[in-house]
């Protein structure tokens, strides 16, 4: 702040919780489907607004598509995009036989309910409608810095928007709240590796890969984060195998009659941390390593309960019982035992 009166405007618009970002551009990968997932489009996919609406009024709530509307939203909508776990990719595997990866058929299904999902997010001020999902940006600045990220993309061969008209500027406009933006979905099938970027905001890309698992493991491997990240699969065996083959700190599988999982992290119910480009912490407990607590998650995740409740009910703190999974494994208690003698005058 270059005054006190800035400092003190600035404090005003701070949040009591206070959130300490990391990098990230997080992946959605879908490798296969549970059994009946896409049932509900046995007729068809809707052609209209209203045919939609009525379908989606239909779903059942405790339906695989209710949860995945759910994640998408969560993941991409939660805090405004203005989270370091928010959804940046949604990564489809293309397997023409459906055995390691989708359909075409099932990705366009899949494609079409995302845009559909998202084109009826509610925007407006919670203090007037607290149904709203999504508020404004933190600033104008913020807004500028989304618009002109998006221009970069769209500049790109084969780039555009999915969601709305099409149109940037009609994604940029909302009535009466000029610092807000409607979710953006796009495609950009020419981006060169090196071109992926944390946008901070309600925006995310659709990406088919061929290759079916592999494909989708190589497309994950190659993005410069590794902070959360979510795969769906047919079975959670192949979902948490895949999981391992992911370079995040935090990764949730999903699969069966397990909830649509989501990119956002659930803190403080578990631990939290990221590798490469979303890399905090150092040796032995470096978050995205085999060793790092995060392996709680494991355990915690496989309970069929809302992501929010994790870690509830358990006989001690979920990151206590995490520490202490973690002691059982060969070097890990000797390596405690060093950093712990290195500390002179605090018990704790």
């Amino acid at each position: 702040a270059k005054s006190q009166e800035e400092k003190g405007a600035a404090q005003k618009r701070l949040d009591i919780k206070l959130h300490a970002e990391a990098g990230g551009y997080n992946t959605m990968s879908f490798i296969g489907l549970p059994q009946g997932a896409l049932e509900a489009f046995a007729d068809g996919v809707p052609n209209s607004d209203s045919e939609w609406d009525a379908f989606l009024q239909a779903l059942p709530k405790d339906s695989f598509l209710a949860g995945l509307s759910e994640a998408l939203e969560d993941s991409s909508c939660g805090l405004q995009g203005h989270k370091c776990s928010a959804l940046s990719e949604m990564i489809f595997a293309l397997d023409p036989s459906g055995k390691d990866g989708l359909t075409q058929n099932q990705i366009d299904v899949l494609v079409a309910f995302t845009v559909a999902i998202m084109n009826r997010v509610k925007i407006g001020d919670v203090n007037e409608n607290p149904d709203v999902r999504m508020g404004s940006l933190i600033d104008q600045a913020m807004k500028v810095r989304v618009g002109q990220q998006m221009k970069e993309i769209l500049a790109r061969d084969g780039a555009r928007i999915l969601t709305g008209d099409g149109t940037l500027q009609e994604r940029l406009t909302v009535d009466r709240l000029p610092n807000a933006i409607k979710p953006i979905v796009y495609i950009d099938p020419n981006r060169k590796h090196g071109e992926d970027a944390e946008i901070f905001a309600p925006v995310f890309r659709i990406h088919v890969v061929p290759g079916g698992s592999a494909g989708a493991i190589a497309r994950v491997q190659e993005i410069p984060y590794g902070l959360t990240g979510a795969v769906c699969a047919s079975e959670l065996g192949s979902a948490k195998a895949f999981r391992r083959s992911m370079p995040s700190g935090v990764a949730y599988p999903s699969s069966g009659i397990y909830t649509p999982t989501t990119t956002a992290a659930p803190a403080p119910q578990i631990p939290f941390g990221g590798i490469k480009g979303s890399g905090t912490g150092t040796g032995l407990l470096r978050p995205g390593t085999a060793l790092h607590p995060l392996l709680f998650a494991d355990v915690i995740s496989e309970a069929n309960q809302a992501r929010v409740d994790w870690g509830k009910g358990l006989e001690q703190d979920p990151v206590i019982a995490a520490l202490e999974s973690l002691l059982a494994i060969q070097g890990i208690r000797n390596d405690f035992r060093s950093r712990l003698s290195a500390v002179s005058g605090n018990t704790d």
